[in-house]
């Protein structure tokens, strides 16, 4: 076999293995459910109970009233999903293996201040019992009393 044959040979093998590789390494390195968050972060300052919940997986009893029911969770779609509801009382969080996809204040309105992709803010007045969708990407921290305040940014 000549050297051009055994070069020629060794290119076209480089120029199927290489890309091969780089795929198997991307199918590797992608977060899988097992390994990535379950659900966005929530932090309840305000001095109320407050409610969060999980719109998928097993336990889904409950009806949730979701005002933002979207992808991005930016923009009004309301649909009733069915969830699985769980109190979260003042001055406590819910963060990391928890899978917090919304949340609400059962007994009283409140003010929700979502982060948009231009790093603009969104004010919506939500009722009492009303739910908020959060991404596994977005952060919740809700404070104040008669009306509680919550600001969602994406961490």
């Amino acid at each position: 076999m000549s050297v051009r044959n055994t070069a020629m040979r060794r290119a076209t093998i480089a120029r199927i293995t290489l890309p091969v590789i780089l795929a198997a390494t991307a199918i590797t390195l992608t977060p899988t459910p097992a390994s990535a968050a379950e659900g966005g972060d929530l932090e309840n300052r305000s001095s109320t109970e407050m409610e969060y919940a999980s719109f998928s997986g097993a336990g889904r009893v409950h009806r949730c009233q979701v005002w933002n029911d979207t992808l991005t969770a930016r923009w009004a779609d309301s649909e009733n999903l069915a969830c699985k509801q769980t109190a979260l009382p003042a001055s406590r969080e819910v963060v990391g293996r928890y899978d917090v996809d919304g949340f609400t204040f059962e007994d009283r309105p409140y003010v929700v201040s979502l982060q948009m992709p231009d790093l603009s803010y969104l004010r919506v007045e939500v009722g009492k019992g009303v739910w908020t969708k959060i991404t596994d990407a977005d952060r919740a921290v809700c404070s104040g009393s008669a009306q509680p305040h919550c600001l969602v940014t994406i961490f």
